[in-house]
């Protein structure tokens, strides 16, 4: 990190940190930046989804309550029995929230054992489609491969035509599974790593999917859609981009794959 001034000129030099205007940040530390608050974010969601379903719990239990103060300022020739009544609702009050403790407890280890599974699965199904294609190292690599990228023509709505491009990435899911199973992960794959890996840092959200968004001096993917490869057996994203992608080496369909797939 460091600390810069943008002088007379309007040019950027480093200073002193007491006379800075901007703040530097190397790629690492701004990846840094983003996963911890990715992961601060992801913490405040499991913590918002237990605060509400404690939240509706415990506003059931008021509003019985509230129930019977009422009865009990209507019924004053009834005191004693109402007091017993909701003692005996208090106890029972009481015996609901341990069990809705226990069953919420239950309910978060179930949970946490679906995605460790999950994890597993998907670690299994990566690791074998990589050593189907020969994709080294098959542990570490996450299965996505740049099989083919175009130009493409976008028209707009106002029939104005641009100039975007159309790549085929191919996924590590197998072509057998259903699209719905599949499509939520890849698209977190695209966000969380491929995209920045082939130089396309924007995106549109998964609502705007498929409206063509430009901005300045950025590539910007605005489309994806799913297809099955039945010859190589695997499912395909096929994604529009502003921009032409910049493919790294680790990405790209090389020649022992296509031969391998031909045997």
């Amino acid at each position: 990190m460091e600390y810069v001034k943008r002088n007379s000129l309007g040019v950027l030099k480093k200073c002193e940190e007491a006379d800075a205007s901007h703040v530097m940040q190397t790629v690492g530390e701004y990846k840094e930046l983003i996963d911890i608050a990715k992961m601060y974010r992801d913490d405040l969601h499991r913590e918002q989804q237990r605060y509400l379903v404690l939240k509706k719990v415990n506003t059931s239990l008021l509003n019985k309550l509230e129930r019977q103060r009422d009865e009990n300022d209507r019924l004053c020739s009834r005191v004693q029995d109402m007091e017993l009544q909701i003692s005996d609702t208090k106890k029972e009050c009481a015996g609901r929230i341990t069990d809705l403790k226990e069953h919420i407890t239950e309910q978060d280890l179930a949970v946490k054992q679906a995605q460790k599974l999950n994890e597993n699965l998907r670690r299994i199904c990566r690791e074998r489609a990589n050593a189907d294609r020969n994709i080294t190292p098959k542990k570490e690599h996450d299965g996505y491969l740049v099989l083919q990228s175009r130009e493409w023509r976008e028209r707009l709505p106002d029939r104005q035509v641009v100039r975007t491009w159309k790549s085929v990435l191919q996924t590590p899911y197998d072509a057998s599974i259903d699209p719905e199973v599949i499509e939520n992960q890849v698209f977190d794959d695209l966000i969380e790593k491929i995209l920045v890996d082939i130089g396309c840092v924007h995106y549109v959200s998964p609502e705007d999917n498929g409206i063509y968004t430009y901005v300045d001096d950025e590539n910007v993917l605005y489309c994806w859609r799913y297809s099955a490869d039945f010859k190589s057996g695997y499912w395909c994203v096929v994604i529009y981009t502003t921009k032409p992608l910049v493919v790294p080496i680790e990405r790209r369909y090389k020649n022992s794959q296509r031969k391998k797939n031909r045997k």
